[in-house]
């Protein structure tokens, strides 16, 4: 395919470009430990590019891993492990909570609709060798993929019934009254270790109803 800015007939697809110049090579050596006798064998693996292929990497996919450590530092404190009688307990236990809520469907979406959209413009990407110019082959951007909000979300994934809206509405009733209740009372924050049965119930009952949408929105969609 010709270049559009040089017309030269040597251009190359990005993806090409990126597995000609990456090579990965595997090897064993011995380590020797800190005491007379200790030795053993490590098994390395070393991964290497051009400079032209580090230029013609992938796009990459969102992580879920600080979703995971979100989580732990929500479940962790819903344990205990001598914590569960800290009044600050519930300060990161809704910190994590948030920031889950928040930054999730962003990286569902970037993983389920927008990077397969990037990944399709890659691999319709050349680079002219000549002018080192890029360009696409027979490819069209589908806006619908960056049309993303709240609402959308919600509409495209859930469909919340009767049932699952009861479920949402009782665990936010159940993670609410603790704090309710020690604002009024003690002008604090609630002890989580005295209040372990309602977090976890609420927990249990929002995860149910949001299950549950899920779940008649895939019925629906069938």
């Amino acid at each position: 395919m010709n270049c559009p800015y040089c017309q030269s007939e040597h251009s190359h697809k990005l993806s090409a470009i990126y597995q000609a110049g990456t090579s990965i090579s595997t090897g064993s050596g011995i380590v020797i430990g800190s005491q007379p006798g200790q030795f053993g064998t490590v098994n390395t693996t070393t991964i290497s590019r051009t400079i032209e292929a580090e230029g013609a990497k992938p796009p990459e996919k969102m992580s879920y891993s600080n979703i995971y450590v979100a989580m732990i530092l929500w479940i962790v404190p819903m344990i205990g492990l001598g914590m569960a009688g800290s009044r600050f307990v519930p300060v990161p236990f809704l910190l994590a909570l948030s920031y889950i809520i928040y930054h999730f469907p962003t990286i569902y979406h970037q993983r389920n609709s927008v990077y397969p959209e990037l990944m399709r413009f890659y691999h319709s990407t050349r680079k002219c060798q000549k002018c080192g110019g890029t360009f696409q082959e027979n490819f069209e951007w589908n806006p619908a993929v960056y049309d993303w909000s709240w609402k959308k979300f919600i509409q495209d994934n859930f469909n919340f019934t009767t049932t699952s809206l009861v479920l949402i509405g009782l665990g936010a009733a159940f993670a609410l009254y603790p704090f309710v209740l020690n604002f009024v009372f003690m002008h604090s924050l609630p002890y989580l270790g005295g209040y372990f049965f309602e977090f976890f119930v609420a927990t249990l009952l929002i995860l149910s109803g949001l299950i549950t949408a899920k779940n008649s929105k895939q019925k629906a969609a069938t």
